[in-house]
């Protein structure tokens, strides 16, 4: 009884869609951020962290 149209479904999508590119800027940001690669994450690479794992 799923309907792939849904509302919910679409919700769904959308914040996996999210999540994708939050971890491709993640891997983009963290690649150049001398910040990221000294300590644990900057303040940019917190805040993609934190969309990647889908609590915001």
């Amino acid at each position: 009884m799923s309907d792939d149209s849904s509302p919910i479904a679409a919700v769904l999508a959308s914040m996996a869609a999210r999540q994708q590119l939050a971890y491709a800027d993640l891997i983009d940001h963290t690649a150049g951020c001398s910040g990221c690669n000294a300590s644990p994450l900057c303040a940019e690479g917190r805040r993609l962290w934190t969309i990647w794992k889908g609590r915001s």
